[in-house]
């Protein structure tokens, strides 16, 4: 298995593990996507037509059964097209699609026409919204867009990821890499300087203003504002008072 290791590529070399899952621990695994299917797959359907490349060559090398990789590749579509949000009766015609061109007597490179043929046609149906945050550098504002439109409603990190059509799994991981943190925190960050405008420039009660900002426990909302800044918002209301008197004076 040295010899047969160190011939594979970088993108070969991500599907290594699933030789084994293939051949020795769940014969179906998801591919090519390790032990945690959801958080790997793939972000766009350009990205999807790489990896099961890099899957069927690394299967090639390393001998493994074809019927058992046709297998895999029907077995993981469904999960691709709810990443790409393909419509029920659009997801129906692809997989009897596949059915009938991901066969195992087909040769490598005719599996590999195949699999081209089918992200094609995939990408021709994702929705605009798949279209439009395919690749990382456009996720981010489009998140950054929702969360500052939405902070004050009820979000979880489950909702944003449906609205994004990822799944939750993917999202948190995608999130973390994009902005450095966990959604759960970036969330707290973006309320809290919601928070200190009102703060400063209203009159509203502590707890209308933990309420207008997404927060119903106001001992929660007090507790992470004092974590975030240092004070609790009655404290930091009247800072900010002393602080505008004596730039009037």
């Amino acid at each position: 298995m040295g010899e047969e290791f160190s011939a594979l590529g970088s993108a070969q070399k991500k599907c290594f593990d699933c030789y084994y899952q293939l051949h020795y621990d769940t014969p179906y695994q998801i591919f090519p996507y390790g032990a945690d299917a959801a958080a790997e797959l793939p972000i766009d359907p350009q990205e999807y037509a790489r990896q099961m490349s890099a899957f069927l060559e690394c299967a090639e090398l390393l001998g493994i059964n074809r019927n058992r990789v046709c297998r895999n590749l029907l077995l993981s579509l469904p999960a691709i097209l709810e990443q790409f949000g393909i419509p029920a009766k659009s997801a129906r015609e692809l997989t009897a699609w596949a059915d009938e061109n991901l066969r195992p007597e087909n040769s490598t490179p005719q599996l590999m026409d195949s699999c081209r043929s089918l992200c094609e046609r995939i990408e021709q149906l994702s929705s605009p919204r798949t279209i439009q945050r395919s690749g990382h550098d456009n996720a981010r504002p489009l998140i950054e867009a929702y969360l500052e439109e939405h902070y004050p409603e009820d979000l979880t990190l489950e909702s944003i990821a449906q609205f994004m059509h990822y799944s939750p799994a993917y999202f948190s991981k995608l999130f973390k890499r994009l902005f450095d943190q966990t959604f759960t925190s970036y969330l707290t960050a973006v309320r809290m300087e919601h928070a200190k405008q009102l703060l400063s420039a209203s009159s509203l009660s502590v707890r209308k203003v933990a309420a207008s900002v997404g927060f119903q426990n106001l001992s929660y909302f007090t507790s992470a504002f004092r974590r975030l800044t240092g004070c609790t918002p009655t404290e930091y209301r009247a800072n900010s008072l002393k602080t505008k008197g004596g730039e009037s004076s």
